[in-house]
């Protein structure tokens, strides 16, 4: 027994049991593997913590980096918007009034046996209205008004209703014992200094001067209107004209000349406007009909 012992002591160790045994094995094992999930999570710590340094530099860099303003020069940006903004309406507005420019004026009357509309011969605006009379031509045409005229009336009567109707634009004058009809000549009243437009759509076939019964040099332009070729339309009391013969001018759209100011002549149609103006002379004469005959 004593030898057995004793061989056993001097030998190797005596042998684990088997729950020791297995409990050894398992703790280095244990052991492995809490090292590395401990090594794992510092890691993951360790790259998001450097994200955090990166991400917040690169946002101090870009405050830095945007231009300051100071507040005088935000109020200056502010108001170069502004100033932007109004340049545009502005040109917007440009837009529509050259729009409008382009349209015709409205007409006041047709020439009678052609049906060749008339316009006025100004933009609304300057436009003040237009009195009907008789021509010097006992065979001018007959201008057949688009709407109904105030009638003939007192001076002061037909004042008034032109001032209190706006819509009215055309009146009757009273004789001037010529011998022609009423409605051969119109005299178109406008503002003082008004651009005058061409009264029908057609070709310029006369630009000249002549001398207006003792009052100075006055202009006289005649136009052969579309669909119209025996007549011509005939204006006179202008100045700076624009246009020459061969010309082609559109009704109511093309600028030709400007009012003349007839100073020292006591003109009819004034003594029916509730408003101070000036006035171009339109009839329709044969063609061939003599210059200094026209009015």
């Amino acid at each position: 027994m004593r030898g057995r012992h004793s061989a056993v002591r001097r030998g190797s160790r005596l042998p684990t049991p088997v729950g020791e045994n297995c409990a050894a094995e398992r703790r280095p094992a244990s052991r492995g593997r809490g090292r590395g999930g401990r090594g794992l999570i510092d890691g993951w710590l360790l790259v998001s913590g450097v994200l955090v340094v990166v991400v917040a530099l690169a946002m101090v860099i870009h405050a830095f980096a945007r231009p300051r303003v100071s507040s005088a020069d935000g109020a200056s940006g502010g108001t170069a918007s502004a100033q932007a903004k109004t340049v545009q309406a502005s040109e917007g507005s440009a837009g529509a009034k050259a729009q409008a420019k382009d349209q015709p004026t409205g007409v006041f009357a047709k020439m009678a046996h052609y049906g060749v509309e008339l316009h006025f011969p100004a933009v609304p605006a300057e436009m003040v209205a237009v009195g009907f009379h008789q021509a010097w031509n006992v065979k001018a045409t007959d201008m057949l008004p688009a709407g109904k005229p105030h009638p003939k009336d007192k001076y002061e009567a037909t004042k008034q209703a032109l001032r209190f109707d706006p819509s009215l634009k055309a009146f009757l004058m009273a004789s001037r014992g010529r011998g022609s009809s009423e409605y051969t000549a119109a005299d178109c009243a406008v503002k003082p200094g008004s651009l005058i437009l061409s009264p029908v759509t057609g070709v310029v076939t006369l630009v000249k001067t002549y001398q207006l019964s003792g009052y100075g040099t006055d202009y006289q332009i005649e136009i052969k209107a579309d669909g119209a070729s025996p007549v011509r339309v005939v204006m006179i009391h202008l100045k700076d004209v624009t246009i020459k013969s061969g010309d082609r001018v559109e009704g109511g759209v093309t600028p030709i000349a400007t009012v003349r100011h007839l100073t020292g002549i006591d003109n009819q149609v004034n003594r029916y406007l509730p408003v101070p103006a000036d006035h171009t002379h339109v009839q329709i004469n044969d063609v061939g009909y003599k210059l200094n005959e026209a009015s």
